[in-house]
């Protein structure tokens, strides 16, 4: 069994990390955008946007991808790593405003699932609220999470820089012999690259 999330603010590259991943693992590949958003950029009600999640996370292999921080614990809780994609406010920033940019010149591909077929695009629509949310990360979303994966005792990976996802992969694998081994039961550990 492999259950991995992966978690970052706006613009970090989960989607496409977890993409990744799930092409040279041949683990289902989740992104949590692709199933939140409905057409018209309308949202789920709550209780069926919880129920999606713990219907994939319930499943005995996955990569998810997506921060939505109201509803983290349903996936930390049964996964066997956490991969925090933690490139820094800036950087996210920069990322964000490239992307909107992007998906106003035609890069439909960058929208969620349900935006995709009719081309519509307001990936302006928040984007202040969006950038915030990048911009206070460290301060707002990464010490609960941290605080789940204690409380669940998950192994956690916090990337701050673009890692090849060959070596996110060993840093997996290493996470979860760490995870096997004996003496670190019941203790949820971090790694932390530079």
């Amino acid at each position: 069994m492999t259950r991995i999330a992966v978690l970052g603010p706006p613009g970090a590259g989960k989607s496409t990390l977890t993409a990744r991943l799930g092409t040279l693992t041949g683990l289902p590949a989740h992104d949590l955008d692709d199933l939140y958003w409905r057409p018209g950029w309308r949202r789920p009600a709550p209780d069926a946007w919880e129920r999606i999640q713990q219907d994939l996370a319930a499943g005995p292999q996955w990569l998810i991808a997506g921060n939505y921080q109201q509803t983290a614990a349903i996936r930390i809780s049964r996964a066997d790593v956490v991969v925090i994609l933690d490139p820094g406010p800036v950087t996210c920033l920069r990322r964000l405003l490239v992307r909107t940019l992007r998906i106003h010149l035609g890069a439909t591909e960058l929208l969620p699932a349900a935006m995709r077929a009719s081309g519509r695009s307001r990936a302006h629509h928040g984007l202040l609220r969006i950038a915030r949310i990048a911009w206070r990360y460290r301060q707002d979303c990464l010490p609960r999470t941290r605080c789940l994966a204690r409380r669940h005792e998950v192994r956690v990976i916090v990337l701050r820089k673009h890692t090849a996802p060959g070596s996110v992969l060993q840093m997996i694998d290493r996470e979860l012999q760490r995870r096997r081994a004996p003496a670190q039961q019941g203790h949820a550990q971090e790694s932390e690259q530079p």
